[in-house]
């Protein structure tokens, strides 16, 4: 990066860490109100100028990464597809996003973004909002319908974040089993990825679904 780019440069990793830390009070508050239209309004506008600002960077990956969040925000906004199963693909994107911008601010120079699976399959979560447009959407896994398996994992991670006694749902016992389940059934590595999952929060099991569902519209 020559000279005359970095005072420029400096500025924009200031304006990138403060932008993705708003991004992130966003989606904490999303996950407790996902029907908060004010923080859906905000993290539209972070996801937006992070887009923008992102631009002016030669090939800054966070671009494209913002451009998908900001797309599949205004998908929710437009009614097309629910927070609550989004919230974890954003959490990943964003991640991705944080971690360039650390990597840049620790040795000047551009940085490559990582292709992980998780972050394939976030994107690919965010593009599928984005078709959704008004059409009915379900999310599968191993060729079930796991939709209402998600929205009962938003809604244990939501309760959980209120703070106070709160205990779980019966259902999530079956649920969870359920899960476990198919990940025997995917083969490879999934079953102990989800038992790791399941020593931590719920939303590392939604992070492990969200990795692996397909999102199919009525369309």
């Amino acid at each position: 990066m020559d000279d005359s780019f970095g005072p420029f440069f400096d500025e924009y990793l200031r304006s990138a860490t403060e932008l993705t830390a708003k991004i992130a009070t966003h989606l904490d508050r999303l996950a407790i109100d996902p029907s908060s239209a004010e923080e859906l309004d905000g993290l539209r506008r972070a996801w937006h100028s992070l887009r923008g600002n992102s631009g002016f960077v030669p090939n800054c990956p966070i671009t494209a990464l913002a451009e998908s969040a900001e797309e599949a925000v205004d998908a929710v906004i437009d009614g097309a597809a629910p927070i609550a199963p989004l919230i974890p693909p954003f959490r990943i994107v964003l991640g991705e996003a944080q971690g360039w911008v650390k990597a840049a601010a620790a040795t000047p120079g551009q940085r490559d973004a990582r292709t992980s699976r998780e972050l394939v399959a976030a994107l690919a979560a965010l593009a599928a909002a984005r078709r959704a447009a008004s059409a009915p959407h379900r999310y599968f896994y191993g060729g079930e319908d796991v939709s209402e398996v998600l929205e009962l994992l938003a809604r244990e991670e939501a309760g959980m974040a209120e703070g106070g006694a709160h205990p779980p749902a019966p259902e999530l016992g079956p649920a969870l089993e359920r899960v476990a389940r198919l990940a025997k059934r995917e083969g490879g590595a999934a079953a102990a990825e989800l038992a790791e999952a399941r020593t931590g929060e719920i939303r590392d099991v939604i992070r492990f679904l969200a990795a692996r569902v397909t999102c199919v519209t009525g369309r």
